[in-house]
């Protein structure tokens, strides 16, 4: 029982690491491709990817799921124009954006300043 107990405590610690909360900050740059969106926060950008996407000062959004891309990029949006405080859950299993290089947004909170 123990040593199971001991290897579910370390896979939950792998998996954990595989995604988490970007800085909160405000958006200073929104980039869109067409294909991909792609946004700068101010602060210093966390990496959940382990250095398998190749940068953290970009985060992006893909337009493949059409319904949660016209969702999270109106938030964007929105949190840009208004200069609201927003945080990205962070997919560090997934490259995305321009070359495939940022970090996935999977979720997006925005908090009033």
């Amino acid at each position: 029982m123990r040593l199971f107990v001991c290897l579910t405590l370390i896979l939950m610690s792998f998996t954990l690491k595989a995604g988490g909360w970007s800085q909160a900050g405000q958006i200073i740059e929104v980039y869109n491709h067409g294909y991909t969106v792609m946004v700068k926060l101010s602060g210093t950008g966390i990496d959940y990817s382990d250095g398998k996407c190749s940068s953290s000062a970009y985060y992006a959004i893909n337009v493949s799921d059409s319904t949660a891309f016209k969702i999270q990029y109106s938030q964007i949006l929105m949190a840009h124009a208004s200069g609201m405080t927003i945080r990205f859950y962070l997919d560090g299993s997934t490259c995305v954006g321009q070359g495939n290089n940022y970090q996935k947004i999977s979720t997006l909170r925005t908090y009033k300043n």
